[in-house]
């Protein structure tokens, strides 16, 4: 199954908020600001692994409250997460910058589109 799905992210300076595609288990995103998210999501036996990397563009203010710099910014998340982290309020997602809150919510859930 595929999802569309939005990341409403906040922060001590801000908020955005990330529309994204999972497609098996990679997903690809861009918030309101350019930033761009490129990574997966897998359940293994812990939870819901997500591995992203984050993309700022010049002269933006993260949410984290950091200025990406002339040739902009660029990070990893790794974390854990709960198997139902879909229908929790928020979860932390712990970045380089400091931690964010981020509401998952899933817009639509699709079968692969046959040819």
């Amino acid at each position: 199954m595929d999802q569309l799905m939005t990341i409403f992210v906040s922060g001590p300076t801000g908020n955005s908020v990330v529309f994204g595609v999972l497609a098996g288990d990679r997903f690809r995103g861009a918030d309101l600001n350019g930033s761009t998210l490129d990574g997966t999501l897998h359940r293994d036996a812990a939870g819901v692994v997500l591995d992203l990397d984050v993309t700022v563009p010049s002269g933006i203010v993260a949410v984290q409250g950091v200025e990406a710099p002339p040739d902009g910014l660029r990070y990893s998340i790794h974390e854990t997460l709960p198997l139902d982290y879909a229908d929790r309020d928020y979860v932390r997602l712990d970045t380089p910058y400091g931690p964010v809150n981020a509401r998952f919510q899933v817009l639509r859930t699709v079968d692969p589109i046959a040819a």
